[in-house]
Parts: structure tokens; C-alpha cells; sequence
């Protein structure tokens, strides 16, 4: 029999967008019956994922990025620095509701690799910064580009921690950040998704479903904490777009980063 490589991937808060897909296909079959999962049953359940995300970050405070439950087979190299920065934000939400030693140290190290690794300023742009993803860090030849999804879950992961430990980060940082996800911004509220280091400049030659609600998540993260009408501007935008695309709409992609924006 083949064997199945299988890979576990750590974007822990896509569970949010796995759920409300379930919820929305229950629906859909006409069944009236109720989900219910107990309270000690999903504290176990945080429990065990979060201690899986500590066991998982090493000394330089970069995660295992995919394990085969099989030891003997070989697993190709990657990484990917998006689900990187989403996983401190879901590593932090469990820090906040359950505080402890190892997952805030866990946090500290993820955090200064990404720091280290990938923020970096962009060309001709002094005052702004992004987070770029780069074959040293992917594993794979590509070139190198700063996506708006990575930047604005790097934005995110640095503000959760920052409400856990106020002035783990400067604001400059943190605004610098900011003004990346403007600049990214067309006219209709829409976005370029990549800046591209050879090219120079913003590339929306392709277009990601979920770049836009993590921008405005970050953004209005930013505006709670420097509360500049921009960013909360920027992201109302955002979010005012992807509304007038789905309205009226059949099926609505279950894009659960832009629902978190939208709720906060």
C-alpha cells in the first residue's frame, strides 16, 4: 500500500474559516440538529495545540514547518513566513487566555526571527517596512517579494504581543509596518498583493483571497493602539470593498480573516 506523506501545517487561526465552512455545509444539507463541543473539551483542545506550537519552535525561534507522521520519510524543505506570523497570533491568544512561561518564551524567540529574518525596509521607501519572503527562509528558489498578507500578519502577531508584554515593539516599527499596507492600497480599496524586490514595484499579477481582511486585521490592530484616522481609513476601505464584490453573491468564499476584521 502507498504511503501517504502527510503534512501538519501549524496556521492555526485558518481553523476559524474550517468552521464556518462546516457550520455553512451543515446548513446547506437542511439539518436542524446542533453542533455543541464542551467547554473542557476545547480547553483541552487549545491546551494540546498550544503545546504542540511550543515543542514546535526552536532555539532561533523558527517553527517546524512539516512533519511526516512517518520518520522514514523524507519531508522537502519549506517554510512560509505568512503562516509564521499567523501562528504567533494564534500562539498569543492562547497566551492571553491561558498564561504560561513556556508558550510566552515561545512567543519571544518566534517573534525575534521574524524581527531578524524577514522585516526589512523597502526601496526608496525609508519610512516604510514589510515582511519579505525569501528563498533562504522559503526553502524554495523564488524571488523575493514582501506580500501584503505577511505584512499585515506581521503586523497583527507583533501587536498580540505587544498587548501581552507593552513595549516588546516601538511604534515606529509598528507604524512603519502601517505604512506599507496604505501604500499597497489602490483607489477602489482593493490591493496590490506583492511588492516585488526585482521589479521594484507593486505586483498584482496575481491575487490572494485573504491578503486583504489580514491588511485591514493588522490596520485596525494599529488604530487601537496609535489611533490615526489612516489606518482605520485604510481598512474600512478594505473591508467596504470586499462587501460591494459579494453582495448579491451566491457563494461568498468563506474568508474568515476578513469576518475577524469585520467583527472588530
Amino acid at each position: 500500500m502507498k504511503r501517504k506523506q502527510v503534512l501538519i501545517w501549524f496556521f492555526c487561526a485558518a481553523t476559524v474559516g474550517s468552521l464556518a465552512t462546516a457550520a455553512l455545509w451543515l446548513q446547506r444539507q437542511g439539518r436542524d440538529r446542533k453542533e455543541t463541543v464542551n467547554q473542557p473539551t476545547l480547553d483541552e483542545a487549545i491546551r494540546d495545540a498550544s503545546g504542540y506550537l511550543v515543542r514546535q519552535c526552536n532555539e532561533r525561534g523558527r517553527f517546524v514547518y512539516r512533519v511526516n507522521l512517518d520518520p522514514e520519510v523524507p519531508v522537502r524543505p519549506a517554510y512560509n513566513i505568512v503562516r509564521h506570523a499567523g501562528t504567533i497570533y494564534a500562539l498569543a491568544a492562547s497566551q492571553r487566555r491561558s498564561p504560561g512561561n513556556e508558550k510566552l518564551e515561545a512567543l519571544r524567540r518566534a517573534v525575534g526571527f521574524m524581527r531578524r529574518e524577514a522585516i526589512g525596509t523597502l526601496p526608496g521607501q525609508p519610512d516604510m517596512l514589510a515582511v519579505w519572503s525569501r528563498p533562504e527562509i522559503n526553502g524554495i528558489e523564488a524571488s523575493v517579494d514582501a506580500k501584503l498578507g505577511g505584512t499585515g500578519l506581521g503586523l497583527v502577531a507583533l501587536l498580540s504581543v505587544e498587548q501581552i508584554e507593552p513595549g516588546t515593539i516601538s511604534l515606529e516599527e509598528l507604524r512603519a509596518l502601517g505604512r506599507f499596507l496604505v501604500f499597497m492600497q489602490k483607489a477602489d480599496g482593493s490591493f496590490y498583493s506583492k511588492f516585488d524586490l526585482a521589479r521594484r514595484g507593486r505586483d498584482d499579477r496575481w491575487t490572494s483571497l485573504y491578503y486583504p481582511g489580514e491588511a485591514a486585521l493588522g490596520l485596525l490592530m494599529l488604530y487601537e493602539k496609535d489611533p490615526q484616522p489612516i489606518w482605520l481609513e485604510t481598512a474600512a476601505r478594505a473591508i467596504a470593498y470586499l462587501a460591494r464584490m459579494r453582495q448579491g453573491a451566491k457563494a461568498v468564499e468563506p474568508d474568515h480573516w476578513a469576518l475577524l476584521a469585520t467583527a472588530r
